[in-house]
Parts: structure tokens; C-alpha cells; sequence
């Protein structure tokens, strides 16, 4: 049996249904949608293109109507029309096997229940079978062409072959990762995102200069299709904020934003989604913008990449392993220190305030401390440890590696605190690369009590660690 799905099979019947309700005497309720009116009766006409052998409804859709109409394509290009009432309906349905964006929701009927106990109410009826020509591509659709150009070698690239791995489907869900997106009047997100963590473009006018957002969203915006996503993305609401806590500076140089009944809030630092924003009206971004003038598709497309562990963590329900599509994910040194947003627009309040800028700048002067007395070559910041983490500064020495944790606390006790167990987590975890020497950095300096603790541990537990003061920005 073949079901009737996908984008083409949705065109065909938009299309159609407006044609079929004419020759009918029915009024369509509108342009975007199959509802009707035929003689005091609500309706829904839904479409089957010749080969096709069923139908689907939403529930939703089925809740407004008396009756579906199934208009199924004979070889002669005539529409056998026959109707079911919405209770008949129920009685037949199953869900759709569809891996498109309404996946589990529309429910599917097939030709032969229409037949069996259906009303026939035309038997071969003609309607033209010329379609429109394709309107002419938007701006996101435009933009989605050129990233794909441009994907490469990239993992965001083979984003529906890591669908298909972690959600064990037995179709490839789409070809392309952008060609396949689906597109709005302005935005974009990847095909079956819906109900997804899913990754998102889309224009925004900041201060009246146009840009891009690129980055992966929750939207809790109900549709006919999914009623109620917040109670459906609940659990990956969740797998996000613990993912937030597992890796909390991976993400010192993106930012988070949400919309509430259509306004914008400001930029703020990337955390867990608290429970006031999982709400009907909410769409809530996590990612980075850039002026739309001047795209850099490398830098937006290493963005998504190290947003995809991220999405395969809430995706695959708390798994925080390798793509298993790739060999390349584990540990590999890389020396550098690339750049991140510092101190040059902030305020004198925002220096002091803002973790994430205060951050940054310890990060940079430590990487070059330790590369006037190592060598560039042999220092690195954000090194992936094997499964998922990043460490803030790694050094490769002849005995083994170093890592280092920064932390911006205004105490020494605190920065341990905090820092204790991921840095054991980056070193030891399995999988990870492992460390001959783990040192804790901070502003504070180390008191008594401190030392004692650290001697305690080193002594007891034989563990490699250190505190380092880094010198206090002004």
C-alpha cells in the first residue's frame, strides 16, 4: 500500500481540492486549507494522485468536519470521489507511516474502506489535471540553496542520516539537510522538526539591520498537527536544560532568545529553559546571528556542527556518544585560541556582570601565559576530550596532556566546587583522552583551607590536581 505523502503529494492536493469542491458546487473555506462546504456540511478534501491507495486526516481536522471526502486518481486522471462521515472515519484510520513533518499524526484511511463503507459520490469525476507553475523561489529559499552549495564535508550536512540512526527509521527522512528544509515566509527548519529540537534560520531585524539566526530552537506553537507541544517537547525540554549543565561553557559565544506572543526579548546568556517560557505562545532560539550583507556560510555552518552533539543528546533520549556516522568525533588535539566576543562593546557594568565576557578574557590571557612557556603548537583552547566535552585550555606536554578548567567565582572554594567534577569528567570519563595533570583556574586566591582540601585529595584519592590564581582583570 502507498500512502499518500510528503511535499508533493501536499501540493498535488492543494491543488486539486479547490478544483474537485468547484465541479462538487462546494465553497472552500480558504486558500490554505482542504475544508469546504457542500450542500450545509463541513468537509475535507483529501487527495490520493494515481498509485496512491489512501488518505490522510489530522485530528484536529477531523474534529471540525462531518465528513472526508477521498477524491483517489484513476488511470484516466478522473477522481473517484467517495465520502466517509468523520465517525466512520475513526473507526477505519491508522497512523501514517510518513517520515515527514506530521509523522504520527495524520491518520490514514485507505480506498478500500472508503469503498466497503463509504458513500460513492461520483465515479469518475474530471477536473483539470494542469498544475501551476512553481512560484518563484523566496529569499530563505534562496539562502537554503546557497548553504547547501556550500555544506561540504560538514556533519549538519548529513543531518537526516543521524535522524534516521537515532530515531531507527527505515527511510531516509530527506535527501539534503537545507534543500529539504521546510520553509515559512521568512524562517526555516529541518523537515520533521516540528516536534523536534529542531535546527532554524531565519531573518530578524535588530535595531532595523537586517540578519540571519542560525541555531536550533523549541517552538511551543501549537498547529493542527501537534495541538499541544508543550506537553509533547516536555521531555526534551528537559534532556536540554541537563545538557545545559553537562557542558555549560561550551556555549560562552552564543546566545539565547525567545519570542512570547509574537515580541521579542532580549539576547541572554545560554542556560536551561525555565518553565515560564513552556508555553503555547513561545518559540524559544539558541544560537548566533549575522548581518545579512555580509553572510560567512563557513562560520555558520561550524556553528550547527557544534550544535549537533547538543541535538543528539536530546534527540536520542540523554546519549551524549559519538555520531556513530562518523570516525572523527573522539579527541584531537588542536592548538589555537580562537576567537570569542571579549570586553571591546561592553560596559564597565557588563565587564564585571557578564561571566561569559569575564570568561572569555581569562581564557585568552591563560592561553597566552601558557604559550610564551610552551609554544603555540602545544596549546589549545575548546579541545573536544573525547565524548562530547570541550576543555577551556589543554597543553601537550612530553609527559601527557594538561587540562584546565576556568571558573569566575569570587571564591577559590567556589571555583572548586564548580570545576571539580567536570574536569574529572573530561579526564576519566570513558572514551575521553585522559590527563597526567588537572588544574583548576580562578581569580581568587587559595586559602589554607583550600590547600588542605586539595592536599587531601591528591593524598587519598591520587588525584592530579592544582589550583591555579590567574591574574584579576581590571
Amino acid at each position: 500500500m502507498t500512502e499518500n505523502s510528503g511535499a508533493k503529494g501536499n501540493i498535488f492536493g492543494r491543488v486539486m481540492a479547490p478544483r474537485i469542491a468547484a465541479a462538487l458546487g462546494a465553497q472552500m473555506a480558504g486558500k490554505r486549507t482542504n475544508e469546504a462546504t457542500l450542500n450545509g456540511q463541513s468537509i475535507t478534501i483529501k487527495c490520493a494522485k494515481y498509485g496512491s491507495t489512501s488518505v490522510g486526516a489530522t485530528p484536529n481536522v477531523l474534529a471540525r468536519v462531518t465528513a472526508v471526502y477521498g477524491a483517489f486518481q484513476k488511470k484516466d486522471g478522473t477522481f473517484e470521489i467517495l465520502s466517509l462521515s468523520a465517525g466512520q472515519y475513526k473507526n477505519f484510520m491508522y497512523p501514517s507511516r510518513s517520515t515527514g513533518a506530521v509523522n504520527g499524526s495524520t491518520q490514514m484511511v485507505s480506498r478500500s474502506d472508503f469503498r466497503s463503507a463509504g458513500t460513492i459520490i461520483h465515479p469518475g469525476l474530471s477536473v483539470s489535471l494542469e498544475l501551476p507553475p512553481p512560484p518563484p523561489l523566496s529569499q530563505m529559499e534562496l539562502l537554503l540553496k546557497e548553504i547547501q552549495g556550500q555544506v561540504g564535508s560538514h556533519p549538519i550536512g548529513r543531518l537526516h542520516e543521524i535522524r534516521q540512526a537515532l530515531k531507527k527509521l527505515k527511510k531516509l527522512p530527506a535527501k539534503t539537510t537545507f534543500a529539504s528544509m521546510f520553509t515559512k515566509e521568512g524562517w526555516a527548519y529541518h523537515w520533521g522538526g516540528r516536534s523536534e529540537l529542531q535546527f532554524n534560520l531565519g531573518f530578524e531585524d535588530i535595531e532595523g539591520k537586517a540578519e540571519l539566526r542560525h541555531g536550533v530552537a523549541f517552538s511551543f506553537e501549537p498547529s493542527d498537527s501537534y495541538p499541544d507541544l508543550v506537553t509533547l517537547l516536555a521531555p526534551k525540554v528537559r534532556l536540554f536544560n541537563e545538557f545545559m549543565t553537562i557542558q555549560p561553557e561550551s556555549w560562552s559565544d552564543f546566545r539565547m532568545w525567545h519570542f512570547q506572543a509574537g515580541h521579542r526579548s532580549a539576547d541572554y546568556p545560554v542556560g536551561p529553559i525555565p518553565p515560564e517560557l513552556a508555553r503555547p505562545d513561545v518559540f524559544v532560539f539558541l544560537g548566533r546571528r549575522q548581518d545579512l550583507s555580509d553572510l560567512n556560510y563557513e562560520n555558520l555552518l561550524a556553528d550547527l556542527d557544534r550544535l549537533l552533539p547538543l541535538y543528539q543528546f536530546v534527540e536520542g533520549g540523554g546519549h551524549l556518544d559519538r555520531d556513530p556516522l562518523s570516525g572523527d568525533q573522539g579527541f584531537s588535539f588542536r592548538p589555537g585560541c580562537p576567537s570569542k566576543p571579549g570586553y571591546a562593546t561592553a560596559t564597565p557594568v557588563e565587564r564585571i556582570i557578564n561571566l561569559d565576557l569575564r570568561h572569555n578574557r581569562l581564557q585568552e590571557q591563560l592561553h597566552a601565559a601558557l604559550v610564551r612557556e610552551h609554544g603555540a603548537k602545544n596549546v589549545g583552547t575548546e579541545v573536544r576530550s573525547g565524548v562530547g566535552n570541550h576543555v577551556d585550555v589543554m597543553v601537550q606536554t612530553s609527559e601527557g596532556y594538561w587540562f584546565y578548567e576556568i571558573k569566575t567565582e569570587t571564591t577559590a572554594r567556589a571555583c572548586l566546587r564548580q570545576a571539580l567534577g567536570q574536569i574529572l569528567e573530561y579526564a576519566y570519563w570513558p572514551g575521553n583522552q585522559t590527563a597526567c595533570r588537572l588544574i583548576i583556574a580562578g581569580e581568587p586566591p587559595l586559602d589554607a583551607a583550600g590547600t588542605t582540601y586539595l592536599d587531601k585529595l591528591r593524598t587519598d584519592f591520587q588525584l592530579p590536581l592544582d589550583y591555579l590564581q590567574l591574574p584579576t582583570l581590571e
